[in-house]
C-alpha cells in the first residue's frame, strides 16, 4: 500500500547501505557516512537504540550481513569483519587503491568479492580472507551481483556500461563456489579463441545468433584487391543497374573510374556505353552516370572515329542526352505555367 510501518534513527549522516541477514530476518544492519554501523533488531520499538554500533572509521559504502552472524562492511579502502554476537572486530584488510563501492558474496558463502573506484575487482576466500583472484573493468565500478548459479558476474560501471563475466562451475568432485580463482585464457591462445563453445543454452536462455559471413560476389573480390577493370567487367556481367551503380559509385569514391575505363578496346568498352545510355536518364543515375560519360570522353574523343561501334554507342548517347534536356526544358515551361496559374488564382481569391 505504500504505507511507511516503522522509522529507525540514529545515524548522523546520510545512510548508504543497508544489509539483511536471510537466517534471522528480524535483523538488520545499516551503514553511513558517519562512519558507523549499526544492528538494528526489528522486534524491537521502533524508537529503540540500535542493538550494536561498530566504528569503520571511515564513511561506509558497502554492507554484508552472513549466516554466521558476520557483518562485514567496507569504506575508504578498507574492509573490516565484525562478530555481531560480541560486537568485536575480527579483521580488516586493504587491498584497493581507492574506494570500495560494493561487497558481494557467492551462494556457496566460500568467495567475496569486492569492487571499487580503483576500478579492481577482489575475490577473497573467506575462511582468511585471502585474495585468490583479481581482475581490472574499464571504468570504475559502482554495483556487482553474482547471479543464483555462480556462473556469472555483473559488473555496473560508472560509464554507463554493464559487464558480464561468466566462469565455468567446477565440478561436485572439486571445491564448490564460484570459481573466480581459475585463470581467464589469454588473447590471443588458442583456449581463448575456443571459449565458450562448449556451452550450452539452458531453458529460459535467450540465445544471440551471430549471423555468418556472407560469401563475396567476384566483383567484391577484385575490388578488395584493386582490380578495379576486371571488378567493374565482372559487375556488368551481371546485369543489375543497381549493383553497376553501386560499381561505379565506389570507383568514384575511390578516384579509381579512370583506371578501369581506360586502355579499353571496342569489345571492353562497348557494355559501358551501352549501360549509360540506356539508364542516364533515369533521375536515380544521372549524377552517377554522367561523371562517366566525362571519363569516357576524356579518355576515348581523339580515337572515337577509329572505331563505327563506339561511334555509334557516343551517338546513341547523345541522342538520349539531347532528349532528357528537352524534356527537362518542357518540364520547366510546364512549371512555370503552373505557378502562374497559381498565383493568379491566389490574387483572385484575395
Amino acid at each position: 500500500t505504500g504505507e511507511q510501518l516503522s522509522v529507525y534513527e540514529g545515524h548522523e549522516d546520510y545512510v548508504r547501505a543497508l544489509a539483511t541477514n536471510a537466517s534471522s530476518p528480524d535483523l538488520c544492519a545499516t551503514g553511513s557516512y558517519d562512519h558507523t554501523v549499526k544492528l538494528w533488531d526489528l522486534r524491537t520499538d521502533q524508537s529503540g537504540a540500535a542493538v550494536a554500533t561498530f566504528d569503520h572509521g571511515s564513511p561506509v559504502e558497502a554492507l554484508l550481513l552472513l549466516p554466521s552472524g558476520v557483518c562485514i562492511s567496507a569504506g575508504d579502502n578498507v574492509i573490516r569483519v565484525w562478530d555481531t554476537v560480541s560486537s568485536r572486530l575480527l579483521t580488516s584488510f586493504s587491498n584497493h587503491q581507492k574506494t570500495i563501492t560494493c561487497l558481494s558474496l557467492d551462494h556457496s558463502g566460500r568467495r567475496l568479492l569486492s569492487a571499487g573506484v580503483d576500478r579492481q575487482v577482489k575475490v577473497y576466500d573467506v575462511v582468511d580472507y585471502s585474495v585468490v583472484h583479481s581482475f581490472s573493468c574499464a571504468a570504475s565500478v559502482l554495483s556487482l551481483a553474482i547471479s543464483p548459479a555462480d556462473t556469472h558476474v555483473v559488473i555496473g560501471m560508472a560509464d554507463g556500461t554493464v559487464s558480464i563475466r561468466r566462469r565455468p562451475v567446477k565440478p561436485e568432485s572439486e571445491e564448490g563456489g564460484f570459481p573466480l580463482d581459475q585463470e581467464p585464457p589469454r588473447p590471443g591462445t588458442r583456449r581463448f579463441f575456443l571459449r565458450g563453445q562448449d556451452i550450452q543454452p539452458q531453458e529460459g536462455d535467450l540465445v544471440v545468433s551471430t549471423p555468418r559471413h556472407t560469401k563475396l560476389q567476384p566483383y567484391e573480390k577484385m575490388l578488395r584487391h584493386f582490380r578495379h577493370r576486371e571488378a567493374l567487367d565482372a559487375a556488368l556481367s551481371v546485369q543489375r543497374p543497381d549493383v553497376i551503380i553501386s560499381m561505379l559509385q565506389e570507383l568514384l569514391h575511390r578516384d579509381a573510374l579512370t583506371s578501369a575505363l581506360s586502355g579499353r578496346d571496342d569489345q571492353s568498352l562497348a557494355p559501358v556505353l551501352q549501360f549509360v545510355a540506356k539508364h542516364i536518364p533515369d533521375p536515380l543515375y544521372t549524377a552517377t552516370l554522367i561523371d562517366v560519360s566525362n571519363s569516357i570522353l576524356d579518355l576515348y574523343s581523339s580515337v572515337v572515329s577509329q572505331s563505327t561501334a563506339v561511334g555509334k554507342l557516343l551517338v546513341k548517347l547523345r541522342v538520349r542526352v539531347e532528349g532528357e534536356v528537352n524534356a527537362r526544358q518542357r518540364l520547366q515551361e510546364v512549371h512555370g505555367i503552373l505557378d502562374m496559374l497559381f498565383t493568379l488564382s491566389q490574387k483572385k481569391r484575395t
